[in-house]
């Protein structure tokens, strides 16, 4: 009896020479046959030493072990495979998993676990299955061949549906490297919370609205946000420059809040002067410059920030702002106007409108030819106007002076026509 197991076990053994573990399963292949896959290439399958791949579940293995998205988009980027900006790791890998092993499972059936979320209408044809091809992935897009997304659509999933399960979005599984719309998305953020935002011109602006009370509601951007010198004019001498203005918070900015933090004056009259030259400006416009702030326009024409009120900055800073010859003549010639409307409205108690029509018919009366005078002429209309007061009122003063009889004290004459001298004699 034991002669016989013995024989039969020589048999086993002998016999088990002539078959190999690819004949009976390819997933019961032992990994004493699977050739050691070198450090470097975690993103290619292993090759046994008959040349076939590896089981699919244990190349699936393989790629989780893989926790950066560089590396699996460099593999993807090798094989000539297309990829969105918002693949995750799991899409990554599906990609080249589906790259490998596409046409050694198309009789798979798709996981329950896919289609917990989805209500299933109607069970999904196994053709979708048998002829869907590894698609090129679409960023905007799920992809129209991809197996799982053609299942979750026979199930009348959505496109939000299937990225939420497919795992387009983030999936927080690899915070070293987001992709470049959540790098903006968190710049956004940054800059609402430093009440301070670079606008579509390269300037910097303060937001004029504080922050919403709730977290997932943006900070508004309005047409009166406050137009910011350069970073330059917040740095103080002799320190680093700085290339981001100071933190504003996010309560609403003010111009005070932003004259308080100016270190370096010099640098505002580049940013806050006139964009246009005096004798291009209306008399309104010259108005709204020096009281409230000229409005300033995107390349789309649209009002997109404010500068402050040139009145408010000359308080605040006074020549230290127009150091230069060039703004120095320029601030002399602006300002006429508006101090000559400031002048008569205090004295005569008139209103704007009225001043403002009264200057532009001085405009007229005073040209010559009928043609209209312009800015800087009306400059020097004015500034005549004020000479020929001032010489009026100081001769009316100095013929004042003179018609005053200028009058003597008298001595008083001697005691009873004697000399003080001779009194005291006696």
């Amino acid at each position: 009896m034991s002669q016989q197991t013995g024989s039969h076990a020589s048999t086993s053994v002998t016999d088990s020479t002539s078959f190999t573990w690819s004949d009976i399963d390819p997933a019961l292949r032992p990994a004493s046959e699977a050739t050691e896959l070198p450090e470097q290439d975690q993103t290619s399958p292993t090759r046994l030493r008959n040349g076939e791949l590896v089981p699919r579940d244990q190349y699936r293995l393989q790629l989780e072990s893989v926790k950066r998205k560089q590396g699996l988009q460099a593999a993807c980027d090798g094989l000539g495979l297309t990829y969105g900006k918002k693949a995750t790791l799991t899409r990554l890998r599906t990609l080249l998993e589906q790259h490998w092993y596409g046409h050694a499972q198309q009789m798979r059936t798709p996981a329950v676990p896919r289609l917990a979320t989805v209500p299933a209408t109607r069970s999904p044809s196994p053709a979708h299955l048998i002829n869907s091809e590894p698609a090129e992935d679409n960023e905007d897009e799920v992809a129209p061949g991809d197996p799982d997304a053609v299942l979750l659509r026979e199930n009348n999933a959505s496109n939000d549906d299937i990225e939420s399960i497919l795992g387009y979005g983030d999936d927080g599984m690899d915070e070293d490297f987001d992709d470049e719309e959540d790098n903006e998305d968190s710049t956004e953020g940054t800059a609402e919370n430093t009440g301070v935002y670079e606008a579509g011109d390269h300037t910097f602006c303060a937001f004029v609205c504080p922050s919403p009370v709730s977290p997932h509601l943006p900070r508004p951007r309005t047409q009166i946000d406050l137009v910011l010198p350069p970073a330059a004019a917040f740095q103080k001498p002799g320190c680093a420059p700085l290339l981001w203005p100071p933190v504003l918070g996010q309560q609403s900015v003010q111009w005070t809040d932003v004259f308080a933090l100016v270190q370096q004056p010099e640098h505002l009259w580049d940013v806050w002067k006139p964009s246009k030259l005096l004798d291009s400006m209306t008399l309104d416009e010259i108005w709204k410059c020096w009281r409230t702030g000229e409005a300033t326009e995107d390349s789309t024409g649209e009002p997109s920030g404010l500068k402050p009120p040139l009145k408010s900055v000359e308080e605040c800073f006074g020549s230290r702002w127009r150091k230069t010859t060039q703004a120095r003549k320029a601030w002399q010639r602006l300002r006429e106007i508006p101090e000559w409307i400031e002048e008569q409205l205090r004295t005569r108690h008139i209103s704007l409108d009225n001043m403002l029509t009264e200057l532009e018919g001085m405009r007229t009366t005073a040209a010559a030819g009928g043609s209209k005078l312009g800015m800087n002429a009306l400059v020097r209309h004015l500034q005549k106007i004020c000479a020929e007061a001032t010489d009026s009122s100081t001769a009316s003063a100095s013929a004042s002076t003179s018609g005053i009889v200028a009058t003597t004290r008298k001595r008083k004459g001697p005691v009873h026509g004697q000399s003080k001298r001779q009194k005291l004699s006696h």
